[in-house]
């Protein structure tokens, strides 16, 4: 067995909570949740995992969040996406192409060879599919996120790696 704890050098705090996950997928969880219970933990620690992060970069760079575009397949859940809105506090914009890292590369072929006249052409090409406004107030929004984190920290050192 792999010790992900190795990835500390990386991140120590992405680690610790990659390492909680994989441990608690070893511990019989299957006996006392279902399915859906199982992918909505998953929706949700998605949405947690993301806010950790970009608290992190608000830290780092005194920037607060004003809005969350969110792109790739997970913005076609929309539960995931009001809970991401819920849990950051701030709306969240899907765009009508989701896949935005292959329109960027698309957006700067177009501009190198003039079928794209500027840069605001592009920006007016863009567009919005659906905003979800964050639906729980800030006692809610604090307790959820500290409940999670709790039970995450929980779960740290949860089997020997004696083995």
């Amino acid at each position: 067995m792999t010790d992900l704890r190795s990835l500390d050098q990386v991140d120590p705090e992405i680690a610790a909570l990659v390492a909680a996950d994989v441990e608690r997928q070893r511990t019989h969880l299957h006996f006392i949740a279902s399915e859906n219970h199982v992918s909505r933990a998953v929706l949700e620690a998605t949405a947690f995992q993301t806010r950790e992060e970009l608290d992190a970069m608000e830290a780092d760079s005194g920037v607060a969040l004003k809005t969350l575009k969110a792109d790739g397949g997970m913005v076609y859940n929309n539960l995931l996406m009001q809970f991401q809105a819920d849990v950051l506090g701030v709306p969240v914009i899907r765009p009508k192409v989701a896949e935005t890292t292959a329109l960027g590369a698309a957006y700067a072929a177009g501009l190198a060879v003039g079928f794209w006249k500027s840069e605001e052409d592009i920006r007016n090409n863009w567009g919005v599919d659906h905003t979800w406004q964050p639906a729980q107030d800030d006692t809610a929004r604090t307790t959820l996120y500290a409940a999670w984190k709790k039970a995450v920290t929980r779960t740290f050192d949860w089997v020997d790696n004696d083995d």
